[in-house]
């Protein structure tokens, strides 16, 4: 009998302090990931349904403000065959915020993976780039003061 070792789990680190991983800025950043390295070659699991939880800290900000909320979105950039982008949207959550500096009202972010639902994706066929965006629940806008981050994003292969 034969066993072969499939990657179920695995987690993608995001830190906007590495310039040189990104393209963009820290709050739309684009993030080149080779799936390659994590998923097994057999296209069949590149075709596999995922769940995707994250996990997020920030630096201490003035910019958070107590009275707005902040979502996280992720945008899936996939290659198809006649070499068209297909660029899938999901928001992975609303960030929490905790009282970092208490002397000087200062927030930072720190969202742990139960903080929001799991996020479900069909399939990461020809998957080959992450766009990580910010944005002001309230108003739409990008939050272009965002703090330095690590995100930790972690796929769960569903059966």
């Amino acid at each position: 009998m034969v066993f072969k070792k499939t990657k179920t789990n695995f987690n993608i680190v995001l830190n906007s302090t590495l310039t040189s991983s990104f393209t963009g800025n820290i709050y739309n950043g684009n993030y080149y990931v080779n799936l390659s390295s994590l998923i097994d070659d057999e296209i069949e699991d590149y075709k596999k349904r995922y769940k995707i939880t994250f996990r997020l800290k920030t630096a201490s900000s003035t910019n958070i403000l107590s009275s707005q909320s902040y979502l996280c979105e992720l945008y899936i950039n996939s290659r198809v065959y006649n070499q068209e982008n297909l660029l899938t949207n999901y928001t992975l959550g609303v960030l929490s915020k905790s009282l970092d500096d208490s002397l000087n009202n200062y927030y930072a972010f720190d969202t742990f993976p139960n903080d929001n639902p799991p996020l479900v994706i069909q399939n990461l066929d020809r998957s080959n780039s992450l766009n990580i965006q910010f944005h002001i629940l309230e108003t739409g806008a990008f939050f272009t003061n965002m703090p330095n981050y690590i995100l930790i994003l972690n796929f769960e292969k569903i059966d």
